[in-house]
């Protein structure tokens, strides 16, 4: 007899009830294995919910810890800076009197100026760092390199600005170019041209980003990873510059004309043929003027002061060929100086109007791009 016969046979001989109860029996462990399988099944979902909200706790210590020393460096800038201002108002009060105390007040005013764009600017670079974790990746991919690239540029023109001004009152300058002048005061005069210039090439980069189209804007957030790195090393120079450690000429010559070599390069490949820096470069003649009138006087009053120096001297014996050194050297370089006055009076002038009218130009320009270009 085959197995199947046989087992058909012994089923044959079970009772019904008996068949009934193996039918329930079968039915409920079905049940107990479906449940089994949707209890694995929610336990499974629930361990990955656990693993995603451990991960979104420890993406958001890390945000937090983030966001706190943003709000640190904040807080140190805008202390450091205050210091400085502080420090730079004091010596003013009750110093001077008359245009020299209405010349001093207004110095402070252009730091003070300085210094509240850059705080202006390092809370915009708060709040930008703040707000990157809840923005679409796109931003992060695509926008954030362009956005800090703007950001850095108008940051290191400021900075720049601020150097240059609190070395100019520090030196007395311009009038301590009347007096006794020296070569080092001859080196500052250079210094603040070459630093003024470079300020000028900053924020053009800065005014081309903030008006360009978008293609280029996202273009030129490629150059932001290799430039970062270079903005940190001004604010060594700034904290000098607070202790009252500042050494012009090691900024000139460890910081200053290696990186304007690299943005003489960046000017020459990124930003060439735009015009979206008309103010900037306006602006920037003036600038460019107004420094060179600086050195001009500085070289001229550091010969008239050599030849003060040797005339005065009792153990040089002079053989000047009946020449009058007063008439025909000494007085003709001090007509030189006050005609450098009545120019510096002019390159101030000049200098007002276009900061004045930077954003009417970018206004004009942009209509005159968008109706006729």
């Amino acid at each position: 007899m085959s197995p199947i016969l046989s087992a058909l046979l012994t089923l044959a001989h079970f009772p019904p009830q008996k068949i009934e109860e193996q039918r329930i029996t079968m039915e409920d462990l079905e049940a107990l294995k479906e449940l089994e399988e949707n209890d694995i099944q929610v336990e499974r979902e629930l361990r990955d919910e656990i693993l995603d909200r451990e991960k979104d706790l420890r993406e958001e210590k890390v945000r937090v810890g983030l966001l706190e020393d943003i709000v640190s460096d904040a807080d140190g800038t805008i202390t450091r800076l205050r210091e400085v201002v502080a420090d730079m108002q004091e010596p003013g009060k009750g110093s001077r009197a008359g245009d020299q105390k209405a010349r001093g007040e207004g110095e402070c005013g252009i730091v003070g100026n300085c210094a509240v764009a850059l705080i202006l600017h390092q809370e915009t670079e708060a709040v930008c760092k703040a707000a990157r974790p809840y923005l679409p990746q796109q931003y992060v991919e695509s926008d954030s390199d362009a956005t800090n690239c703007y950001l850095f540029f108008a940051r290191l023109g400021y900075k720049t600005d601020f150097i240059n001004t609190i070395v100019g009152l520090a030196h007395g300058l311009p009038d301590s170019l009347n007096g006794v002048v020296s070569e080092t005061l001859v080196g500052i005069c250079e210094m603040r041209g070459r630093a003024a210039s470079f300020s000028t090439l900053c924020k053009r980069f800065a005014s081309i980003l903030r008006w360009c189209d978008l293609t280029s804007f996202l273009n030129f957030g490629r150059i932001y990873p290799g430039i970062a790195p270079m903005g940190r090393r001004i604010d060594l120079h700034i904290d000098l510059l607070r202790r009252d450690e500042f050494r012009e000429m090691e900024f000139v010559s460890c910081y200053f004309l290696s990186l304007l070599f690299h943005v003489d390069e960046w000017d020459n490949a990124y930003f060439d043929g735009f015009e979206q820096d008309l103010g900037e470069r306006e602006l920037g003649y003036a600038l460019s003027f107004d420094h060179d009138l600086d050195v001009f006087a500085a070289s001229i009053g550091l010969t008239k002061t050599s030849v003060a120096v040797i005339l005065n001297d009792e153990d040089v014996v002079l053989d000047i060929g009946g020449y009058d050194l007063e008439g025909e050297l000494i007085e003709p370089l001090q007509k030189l100086l006050e005609q450098c006055k009545s120019a510096k009076l002019l390159s101030k002038k000049l200098m007002k109007r276009p900061r004045g009218r930077q954003s009417n130009l970018m206004e004009l320009f942009m209509w005159y791009m968008d109706n006729y270009a």
